[in-house]
């Protein structure tokens, strides 16, 4: 895997990331990666319940990454999950995300085999998912939850309806994340499960601490349950977002980057609405 120096020296993305990396998942799926014959008990724990509930802190979805395309290597011990999913269950964690990209991420589909043989929380299938091959490979595996992402088919809305239709066939809860206002009022009229907010732009990489709170306004409240997700540093960050009426945050880098994860999960599960 190219290092993201190489990577943002070259311009290789040239602010398209998504239409890059979606380019590159379609050799990975015709390659077979996604090809999963295996499949793992699973008893369909729904995380827009955990979203949903009356608790006084906020619900957090850990994420096990070891890498991302802004920020390179993220966490060198990716060979440790199990050890990194016990530590964030033990401490609050409500739900699991769980990287299956390789490309940038160092993802793997083993780790969501792994984390789903060793756990009974909700588990979100973290992809760039595009194709109905992948959809089915974390159904097999465990998944609980898919991410689909509103901006890879802005020009193809009938394909982003199948891959819906597909997860809701499956019984898979399904997670639609957007960027913007425009994406937003398109998600809400979905048949989806959960709607996510990136602060991070996914084309340019560029991240915006204010998106949350400008797409939803203050207090925004809907049926569904809305998460907010990336650059997610501190407790401090939480209440701030959480002023515009999320449900609850997916949290990857500032726990993976932490010398002392437990501790770290534990400022970030200690917030209250």
């Amino acid at each position: 895997m190219e290092t993201w120096r190489e990577l943002n020296n070259s311009n290789r993305f040239d602010n398209k990331f998504l239409t890059v990396i979606a380019d590159e998942i379609r050799e990975l799926i015709n390659k077979g990666y996604y090809n999963v014959s295996e499949k793992i008990e699973r008893k369909n724990t729904s995380l827009k319940d955990v979203l949903l509930s009356k608790k006084e802190n906020y619900p957090i979805i850990t994420e096990i990454k070891f890498s991302s395309p802004s920020l390179g290597e993220i966490n060198s011990n990716s060979n440790s999950q199990r050890e990194i999913l016990t530590k964030m269950e033990v401490n609050g964690s409500s739900a699991i995300s769980v990287l299956t990209q390789p490309l940038y991420f160092d993802g793997s589909l083993d780790n969501l085999k792994i984390i789903r043989q060793n756990t009974n929380l909700p588990i979100l299938m973290k992809d760039i998912i595009i194709d109905e091959r992948q959809i089915d490979a974390g159904y097999n595996l465990g998944a609980d939850v898919i991410l689909l992402i509103e901006t890879l088919f802005v020009d193809n809305q009938n394909k982003l309806e199948q891959l819906i239709a597909c997860a809701k066939k499956l019984g898979l809860e399904i997670l639609l994340e957007v960027n913007n206002k425009q994406e937003f009022d398109k998600a809400v009229t979905r048949d989806v499960d959960i709607l996510g907010i990136n602060n991070r732009d996914l084309n340019t990489l560029k991240l915006d601490m204010k998106t949350t709170n400008r797409i939803l306004g203050e207090e925004f409240k809907m049926d569904k349950p809305i998460i907010s997700e990336s650059g997610i540093l501190t407790s401090e960050d939480i209440k701030i977002i959480g002023k515009s009426g999320v449900n609850g945050f997916l949290i990857g880098t500032s726990i993976m980057k932490s010398d002392n994860i437990e501790k770290k999960i534990k400022e970030l599960t200690s917030v209250r609405k």
